[in-house]
């Protein structure tokens, strides 16, 4: 795998008072985007981490919009993928939630009562310390995930605004996590997913979204970031499509999600739009939904989790757990 069209990342989304836009090899240390007065309102931060093993799929995010926040995590058996264990708190103001300078720098924390949950992210890797209520049951551990290949984007919007995204996934994870007192992370560890992003938002926006991580059939990892709407250059095309490997980070060119009238049990296809580089089919176990509308504020979302099949840039692609998600933000 090469990375042809990636370059090595500036040192500051912004130098000398212009933004370093493009894609890059790894992540940008200073994520220096500080809007000033009611353009604070505007930005928008969140970290989501996944870990995928043979029986478990697990996910979790810290939130902050500003105005408010959200915590969620949930944790998938894969012999009863259809009922998993859920929690989600709305935070008021963003309480109790602090946000990291950025994906390899500082610790984003968030805390309530008896729940904990801090992530602390350096170049290395990104440890994640633990204590959530989840379901009547608690979700608690400390584990890592290693730095690997990854991607980095600062994108522009048509209002000039910036948004900044670092994502990786099928990144080795080390370390102990444990529900309801039984494990989750096998001796032999895990796959991470990871996606920190800093965005001075546009009023409305709306994505499409697929995050995948798992083996090839020669055993070795292989992750997948796909989006469409959200990132897209002047031809329609996201500019935060990669395919992540062991010889590193390969960008991928636009995609087209088709979605189900019953898109939380039918089959979702994403594929290339123009050519064949990808083309897969992604069958939903069960998902995560909300539909808030609070007047000047909306969110509608669905985000299954599942299993993907077909083919990534000529590699074959069977049974590797992910989600996808189709999003509406008012914010």
């Amino acid at each position: 795998m090469t990375t042809p069209h990636l370059r090595p990342p500036p040192a500051a989304v912004i130098e000398g008072g212009r933004p370093n836009l493009g894609r890059f090899d790894g992540p940008v240390r200073s994520v220096n985007i500080a809007p000033t007065g009611l353009g604070r309102l505007r930005l928008k931060e969140w970290h989501y981490l996944s870990i995928t093993t043979p029986r478990h799929y697990v996910a979790f995010a810290i939130v902050d919009l500003g105005y408010v926040g959200n915590v969620f995590a949930y944790v998938v058996d894969r012999s009863r993928p259809a009922a998993p264990h859920l929690m989600e708190r709305i935070v008021p103001l963003g309480r109790g939630i602090r946000f990291a300078a950025s994906s390899v720098s500082g610790e984003t924390r968030y805390t309530h009562r008896r729940d904990r949950l801090s992530v602390r992210c350096d170049p290395d890797s990104t440890c994640v310390a633990i204590d959530l209520g989840v379901d009547g049951q608690r979700l608690v551990g400390d584990f890592s995930v290693i730095t690997g290949a990854t991607a980095s984007l600062v994108h522009q919007f048509p209002n000039q605004a910036l948004a900044y995204t670092h994502k990786g996934a099928a990144l080795p994870v080390q370390g102990s996590l444990r529900y309801a007192g039984q494990p989750l992370i096998p001796a032999s560890g895990g796959l991470g997913g990871t996606d920190w992003t800093r965005s001075v938002a546009q009023r409305k926006t709306t994505w499409r979204w697929a995050s995948l991580s798992t083996l090839d059939a020669n055993g070795a990892p292989l992750g997948l970031n796909l989006s469409s709407e959200v990132y897209d250059d002047a031809d329609g095309n996201s500019e935060e499509n990669f395919l992540f490997g062991a010889a590193g980070t390969a960008p991928l060119g636009g995609v087209r999600f088709t979605i189900p009238a019953a898109p939380l049990r039918d089959r979702w296809t994403i594929r290339s739009r123009s050519g064949d580089q990808v083309d897969l089919r992604f069958q939903p176990l069960g998902a995560r939904t909300d539909d808030t509308n609070l007047g000047l504020v909306k969110s509608k979302f669905i985000q299954p989790y599942g299993l993907f099949d077909g083919v990534v840039a000529g590699i074959p692609v069977a049974g590797g757990s992910g989600v996808v998600e189709d999003h509406l933000a008012v914010w």
